[in-house]
């Protein structure tokens, strides 16, 4: 028991240290863009975003009040639920995104892969290097092969996605803190601008995002003895599946084993660990097994004909913040695409990169690069939506949308520090421990994208995860001023 406890403890004081560059950066990042309400053309600027906040503060304080006289959370959450799907639509059917970059390969080799052509996945092709996003490019094929405008489908289907998020944003917060807090949640989910952005954009990452919490939702009915630990089984299968989509799953199989082995019974830990394992690699050993025997690929899903090595690479370039940059992306060319010359070359200059560069200069440029990560508000969801706009073709609101994203992120980030300050008897309550896979969660894909290339847009599927945490801070605001 006192090892749990501090263990969570643990957990807890060293975010309050992470924390506090992304609070810093997200609410810097937020009032960056307040000169442009000094200049002549800000008053749809001011407009905009000033109907936006008065409406979320108007419906929180309505959602409060309704809970508070007797309406059913269940009732609530529909009026949210339909608020969602509203707002996903608008942008949805405002913002006429078309796929771009590694969406655009993926799109269109999705489509030759169902009439046959499968050259895109053989040798050294694009998806041949990346054979982790085999998945999305034939998800993206499905659906040029059964509908006849297959954007919008894959659109209103992203937007599905996203709503039932929200639902199960609902489901895991009532879990944790109850109902009323899981409103707040709700609410923040449905109006999260990421959320929103993401709808349009031609990805599977809604998708993922929404298996994701699905699977956290069985994990936490079953460590609270709601479900039987043969449901593990299905956490692992709805991670799998997720993981198709965004392979980032093994960071969730990871956070769910740690937290077993800590903070639960050995016999039900490790019962419940070997059942995430199976159900999450049985599906992934065998979907990638048929793959290679169909001829579609040539490689297992997990491993590409490029180094995993080239990613690390690009994520140590103190020039580029760890981002995508063509002097790195170029070393498997450089070495005429051989898997062991590239890796070997590879790490070599990542190790030349940490040893030589100055410790104060390393240590600067890994809290921007982390900071920079989880501290942009759509997490490139707005670049990603008008990539392929000219710049008369941008609609203005969208652009002053921007502020209302990144302060309504600043705001989520700022709860969910605060909620590090619970006191500690009620840190310990055994309704409160699910918190500490949150945090596990967090710790997990903040080293995985510290390690490897950085874009804001990778963290967007791990993104649910403050959103999940920002109750304790309103609790905490509710203990601080006693009501």
């Amino acid at each position: 028991m006192k090892f749990k406890f501090w263990a969570g403890n643990t957990l807890n004081y060293c975010l309050r240290v992470l924390l506090l560059p992304l609070v810093i950066c997200s609410m810097g990042m937020a009032f960056h863009s307040l000169p442009l309400i000094w200049t002549a053309s800000s008053t749809g600027f001011i407009l905009l975003n000033g109907v936006l906040i008065i409406l979320t503060l108007l419906l929180a304080r309505g959602i409060y009040l309704l809970y508070k006289r007797g309406y059913s959370a269940e009732f609530l959450l529909c009026i949210l639920i339909g608020i969602a799907l509203i707002c996903r639509l608008i942008w949805v059917f405002s913002v006429n995104t078309q796929p771009v970059s590694d969406f655009l390969i993926m799109y269109n080799t999705g489509a030759e892969a169902f009439k046959g052509n499968f050259t895109g996945f053989h040798g050294t092709a694009y998806f041949a290097r990346f054979p982790h996003i085999t998945i999305p490019a034939l998800y993206f094929g499905f659906f040029q092969w059964l509908f006849k405008s297959p954007l919008i489908a894959i659109k209103l289907t992203s937007v599905v996605w996203s709503t039932i998020s929200v639902y199960l944003i609902y489901s895991i917060v009532k879990e944790v803190f109850g109902k009323g807090m899981a409103l707040s949640a709700a609410l923040i989910a449905a109006l999260y601008p990421a959320f929103i952005m993401y709808t349009s954009v031609i990805s599977t990452e809604s998708a993922a995002l929404c298996l994701f919490l699905w699977s956290v939702y069985i994990f936490i009915k079953v460590i609270k003895k709601k479900l039987r630990a043969e449901w593990f089984l299905l956490c692992g299968l709805l991670l799998s599946m997720g993981n198709f989509l965004r392979m980032v799953g093994p960071v969730m199989v990871i956070a769910y084993i740690m937290y077993l082995l800590i903070f639960r019974s050995s016999l039900h830990s490790l019962k419940g660990s070997i059942y995430i394992a199976v159900s999450f690699l049985v599906p992934l050993v065998l979907i990638s097994t048929l793959l290679i025997k169909t001829d579609l690929t040539e490689n297992p899903l997990w491993k590409g004909v490029e180094p995993a090595s080239t990613s690390i690479l690009k994520g140590t370039n103190l020039q580029t913040m760890g981002g995508w940059n063509p002097e790195d992306a170029a070393i498997y060319e450089k070495y005429d695409r051989d898997y062991e010359a590239v890796d070997k070359a590879a790490k070599a200059i990542i190790k030349d990169r940490l040893t030589n560069t100055p410790p104060f200069k390393l240590v600067r440029f890994y809290i921007a690069k982390y900071s920079t990560q989880w501290s942009v508000g759509d997490y490139a969801g707005y670049s990603w939506a008008i990539a392929d706009f000219k710049p008369n073709e941008i609609p203005k609101w969208t652009e002053w949308y921007k502020f209302y994203t990144q302060l309504l992120h600043a705001v989520i980030i700022v709860l969910v520090y605060l909620g590090l300050y619970l006191p500690k008897n009620r840190r310990q309550e055994e309704s409160f421990s699910a918190v500490n896979l949150f945090y596990i969660v967090f710790y997990g894909y903040m080293l995985l994208y510290l390690i490897t290339e950085m874009q804001p847009r990778y963290a967007f599927s791990s993104s649910w995860v403050f959103i999940l945490l920002l109750p304790a801070g309103i609790e905490r605001i509710r203990l601080w001023l006693d009501f």
